[in-house]
């Protein structure tokens, strides 16, 4: 025996083949549990009790808040009722357009109220505008094709109804308030469209146009008006009177020259009247303070009074160049007279 091995007590039972004594055999080793993983749970926070002066948020986890009042949403201006209001009362629009604004309108004397304002004078244009405006944001092309012709042929037929001296102030009022549609269709055309219609802008500028010749149709009925009534007065008043004492002749062949000048210019015979300057004096005076009262541009009195002076000098010099005996120094300075008292005013 090894001399390391005297001091150990030797096994109580021998060992087998396999190496290992037959007690440990006979008792299996115990498996040691496993340890099951420890689960930490987290306690719930319980919500703090609300301040007495603010109210608690509404969340997840706290029932007891009470929900916030959802915020009232402006109202947005409904523009579409203006548009069912012209679809479902479009004949009714028209007919009240046509008859208040055009056929039984009482235009305003400018010989009485001198002074008027522009909202008195294009309240027609205006509120004409208005209404196509809506039907032209609200895509109604057609119907504002239909009502801007029913209201262009209307005013051009109610202006054609009046005839004489009488036509001047109806005429006149309509002619600027056609030319303040014209305005106003101009600016439309060159602004942005007011819905997607692809032939929006063809159809603006066929109703530019349609205004333009409704301008220059009551432009040409108005000074053929006045023409006519001028046309009486140039020979008498001219050639014929003899303002100047002491310088008067008798002229024989006036009757003659007169109705031959009547029948090629188309005009009545002025026998019962006789006219003088200031006659015509005081009709460039009048249509001076209409085209100020009603607001016509500075372009077409111009040319009106370019066009009555033209038709002055054409009508005079044709008369006289036909009358033979008025080669005289009298009958000179009668007529220089009358032509000096013309140039005199400041018309």
């Amino acid at each position: 025996m090894p001399s390391h091995w005297k001091g150990k007590a030797s096994p109580s039972k021998p060992l087998t083949a396999n190496g290992l004594s037959s007690a440990i055999k006979e008792t299996p080793a115990t498996p040691t549990p496993r340890k099951a993983p420890a689960t930490t749970t987290t306690p719930r926070r319980t919500p703090a009790a609300p301040a007495p002066g603010k109210k608690a948020a509404a969340t997840p986890n706290n029932t007891s808040a009470t929900p916030k009042e959802p915020k009232k949403k402006k109202k947005k201006k409904n523009f579409c009722m203006v548009g069912k209001i012209l679809q479902n009362h479009q004949e009714a629009i028209h007919e009240e357009v046509l008859r208040s604004l055009i056929i039984n309108l009482k235009v305003p004397n400018s010989i009485l109220n001198l002074r008027l304002s522009q909202m008195e004078v294009f309240f027609p244009a205006h509120t004409i505008g208005c209404i196509g405006t809506e039907m032209w944001r609200h895509g109604m092309m057609n119907d504002s094709d239909a009502f801007f012709g029913s209201v262009l042929h209307m005013i051009q037929g109610c202006v054609y109804s009046y005839d004489g001296l009488e036509a001047i102030i109806p005429q006149l009022f309509w002619l600027s308030n056609s030319q303040e549609m014209f305005s106003f269709v101009s600016l439309v055309e060159k602004g942005k469209p007011h819905n997607n219609c692809l032939d929006w802008k063809i159809r603006i500028s066929i109703l530019r146009h349609d205004l333009d010749s409704l301008v220059y149709n009551l432009y040409q009925s108005f000074i053929q008006k006045i023409k006519r009534h001028l046309a009486l007065m140039v020979i008498p008043a001219i050639i014929e009177a003899q303002p100047l004492p002491g310088f008067v002749t008798e002229d024989k062949s006036a009757w003659l020259i007169t109705g031959f000048m009547n029948l090629t210019l188309g005009t009545e015979s002025s026998q019962g009247r006789m006219y003088t300057t200031t006659d015509i004096i005081d009709l460039f005076d009048n249509l001076w303070k209409h085209f100020e009262v009603f607001f016509v541009e500075l372009v077409i009195v111009k040319y009106v009074f370019f066009e009555l002076l033209y038709l002055i000098n054409q009508v005079a010099f044709n008369d006289l160049v036909r009358r033979i005996d008025f080669c005289s120094f009298k009958r000179g300075l009668q007529i220089q007279y009358n032509v000096q008292l013309l140039e005199g005013q400041q018309l």
